[in-house]
């Protein structure tokens, strides 16, 4: 990424338009089209933030990719980020498209092999365990949404690329996810840190979305999580990860249903341990 392109502010930027693609994201609308004759994936997000508050995401979102490529993820090339538009601003990322099935469709497709879809299961509990704190902590080097949908499988390069980059998840001077703004991330700064930059949460997160959108595959996919764990993180990790997939996650069903006050009050007590 070049840097005049970063904070070009307003200066035009040519993207031709092919299609619009359905997003799961936050707040994000996502486009197919072409830049620098390069076939791109185009994703506007942050509408309603003012523009500190979008050049702040800016200037993060440039920490958060670099941090994720030291950390050891494959991430498509960004060919240009920018604040852009106008009542609303919004921030725009133009990434080269990466051709391909994300995890998610591989492993609830029934076409899919038994191999494939733990080949796909298995990179993201790889991944998580790769970004470990090696100090033991249950924190991660880098926070990510470890959902299958965010991996996308390249065929061409055969292997599978991390897509997600808003809002960036770093991790501030507290240990909590930062920059935070409530409109962007609608949960507490504590239950996103929890999700996405702890051991506990991104596993625990990932069984619980499994139980629910892949109840066919569900026992299998635990089956390989705990295989995959199993002596690689600490036993208290473990241990936790076992305990809530053996009562069908008590805590993500209470931090989803529950006051903010008892989310921090219960992830606060996690910290302790």
């Amino acid at each position: 990424m070049r840097d005049n392109e970063r904070n070009s502010g307003f200066s035009p930027v040519t993207f031709i338009l092919l299609r619009s693609l359905s997003s799961s994201g936050i707040q994000s609308k996502v486009d197919l089209g072409e830049h620098q004759g390069k076939l791109a994936i185009r994703k506007r997000c942050g509408f309603g933030l003012s523009l500190d508050e979008l050049q702040t995401l800016l200037d993060a979102q440039l920490v958060y990719r670099q941090g994720l490529s030291k950390a050891g993820l494959i991430i498509p090339e960004n060919l240009s980020s920018r604040v852009t538009g106008g009542e609303p601003y919004f921030l725009e990322n133009i990434d080269c498209w990466i051709e391909g099935d994300n995890l998610d469709e591989i492993i609830k497709s029934p076409t899919s092999s038994p191999e494939k879809r733990a080949w796909a299961w298995n990179t993201i509990i790889e991944t998580i365990i790769d970004i470990q704190d090696y100090a033991g902590s249950p924190c991660s080097r880098v926070l990510i949404d470890a959902k299958p949908a965010n991996f996308i499988f390249s065929v061409k390069d055969n292997q599978a690329y991390y897509v997600d980059f808003f809002p960036p998840l770093l991790r501030g001077e507290d240990g909590l996810v930062s920059p935070y703004f409530e409109v962007v991330f609608k949960r507490s700064r504590e239950l996103m840190t929890f999700n996405y930059g702890d051991t506990r949460g991104q596993i625990t997160k990932l069984l619980a979305l499994a139980k629910l959108e892949y109840s066919d595959y569900y026992n299998y996919l635990l089956g390989l999580t705990m295989e995959g764990i199993k002596g690689r993180i600490p036993s208290t990790l473990e241990n936790y990860i076992i305990s809530q997939a053996r009562e069908s996650f008590p805590h993500m069903s209470l931090f989803y249903s529950q006051p903010p006050e008892f989310t921090l009050t219960v992830i606060r007590a996690l910290a302790t341990t």
